[in-house]
């Protein structure tokens, strides 16, 4: 049964509204099941110089013939100053990929960066 770990390498995007923005995006292999975390942070230039992080933790599996689905709710913690209230990070699925996008704000430039990795196993 293989196992297969991965540190997600720095990644970094810029946002400029309330678009969901892909920070990055995660292939997953038929018949897998697998853990993934992330830190990840947000920070607008000053001023106003708002800024946000969050730590996430999320399990996923891919069923053999079937895209990869979160498996139960995942935790999302956030932590960040109140000019970045609208600010939110979300964890998807679109085809076999796990997705982590950032939102930002309309009229705020936010930098994201991240670091992370996840851990998976397959049949």
């Amino acid at each position: 049964m293989p196992i297969f770990t991965n540190s997600l390498e720095v990644k970094e995007v810029d946002t400029t509204d309330a678009t969901p923005t892909t920070l990055v995006t995660i292939p997953i292999t038929e018949d897998c099941a697998g853990r993934l975390q992330m830190i990840i942070i947000g920070r607008a230039p000053a001023p106003p110089g708002f800024s946000g992080t969050w730590s996430i933790d999320y399990g996923f599996e891919r069923e053999p013939g079937a895209n990869p689905a979160v498996v139960g709710t995942g935790t999302k913690n956030k932590m960040g100053s109140l000019g970045a209230a609208n600010w939110d990070v979300n964890v998807t699925t679109s085809g076999v990929d796990i997705l982590v996008q950032v939102i930002g704000d309309v009229g705020d430039d936010a930098h994201w960066t991240y670091t992370g990795h996840f851990i998976a196993c397959q049949k």
